[in-house]
């Protein structure tokens, strides 16, 4: 199922794709007419069916969404939670550095300013896993 969203946010979306479903679930509950034992219409299996593919694609939607939300979360906080972790890392050696003194013990003098090192391709690797879908509006609109 295609949908031009029209650059909507998922606000609007969602309850557009909401609103349809709650229409065919009156129209399937209204719809119970005369057949056979065993036998359902081929209007009420259209509406089942329009109403699972319109659940489907609610769900495809948020998913989306919320995989957009995550990788912008990513790539904006990223740099920022690297040098974070960095000053982290400096304090725990402040630290480990003042007991030693304090205890007379020998420091370690290996002069690294972090103690694990850091994957500098990280946030490309992430982004390059970010799937786009070129000329689509929920992409733009996000």
């Amino acid at each position: 199922m295609e949908m031009n969203t029209l650059n909507l946010d998922y606000s609007s979306v969602n309850l557009m794709l909401q609103l349809q479903i709650q229409d065919l679930e009156e129209i399937i509950a209204s719809s119970k007419g005369k057949y056979r034992e065993g036998e359902t219409p081929d209007a009420d299996l259209a509406l089942v069916a329009s109403k699972s593919e319109l659940e489907f694609f609610k769900s495809s939607i948020s998913d989306r969404w919320m995989c957009k939300s995550i990788t912008q979360a990513v790539i904006s906080d990223g740099e920022l939670v690297c040098r974070q972790q960095g000053e982290e890392n400096l304090e725990t050696r402040d630290r480990e550095f003042a007991l030693n003194l304090d205890t007379n013990r020998e420091t370690p003098s290996d002069g690294t300013a972090d103690s694990e090192p850091r994957d500098e391709g990280l946030l490309g690797k992430l982004e390059a896993l970010h799937v786009h879908f070129p000329d689509d509006d929920l992409d733009r609109s996000i």
